[in-house]
């Protein structure tokens, strides 16, 4: 697969302002003291693309907190990539942090979006549920196939555990990203009243090809088990 090879990530204080309202509840959490400075995006499954190009990355620098949503509770955040056409995915990273001794399953999914994040809408690729997820701080990069990357979408994960959650970096090094993230449930938009920025570590990848070896939902949920 054509990709930047495994890097470092800096964390450090990043500081922004809010413009929308806070929810009660989820609220980021601060990252322990001995929290590693640095995270390496490592490749978890099987690789299924081998023409596959960055098209957003907010991965370089840590807010210090995370952000412990609950089971089942989606954190979405709007991404605003390099796209100017509609192109298959084929992949996304994800960071978060995972207090806890045991491993966890995480579901992602991809929908569209505008440049004014006006809502969040229909799924265009997912959900893919990944299973087997380590404890720990933790940085990975999946590869999936049958769904597809516009220029403005939400990608969004979920865990189903208590305690864990999404790490939270800003600002994006590749595409961007507003001060707001789409938790659902109750299905609306919060910004936690601007501190510390609702941005979160994510990666999203596509192909302007058709992926190479399509398949089915059912080989799709097979590869994450």
């Amino acid at each position: 697969m054509f990709r930047r090879p495994a890097r470092s990530v800096m964390v450090a204080s990043f500081l922004s302002f809010g413009s929308l309202p806070a929810l009660a509840a989820p609220v980021p959490v601060p990252l322990p003291e001995d929290f590693p400075s640095h995270l390496v995006v490592r490749d978890f499954g099987i690789d299924l693309e081998p023409v596959c190009h960055a098209v957003y990355l907010d991965e370089s620098v840590s807010t210090g907190f995370y952000i412990p949503a609950g089971p089942g509770i989606e954190v979405a955040d709007d991404l605003h990539t390099t796209l100017t056409e509609t192109q298959a995915i084929c992949g996304f990273d994800f960071g978060y942090y995972n207090p806890g001794d045991g491993v966890v399953t995480a579901t992602v999914t991809l929908y569209a979006n505008n440049e004014l994040d006006a809502n969040k809408g229909a799924p265009i690729a997912g959900p893919y549920v990944i299973h087997g997820l380590p404890p720990g701080a933790n940085a990975f990069h999946i590869d999936v196939v049958a769904g597809v990357v516009v220029p403005h979408v939400w990608l969004g994960v979920a865990f189903d555990d208590y305690l864990t959650g999404l790490l939270t970096y800003s600002p994006a090094s590749l595409g961007s990203s507003h001060d707001t993230v789409w938790l659902t449930p109750p299905g609306a938009a919060t910004n936690y009243g601007g501190q510390p920025p609702a941005d979160v570590f994510l990666g999203l990848y596509s192909s302007p090809s058709t992926p190479v070896r399509p398949a089915t939902w059912g080989s799709l949920k097979s590869l994450y088990r």
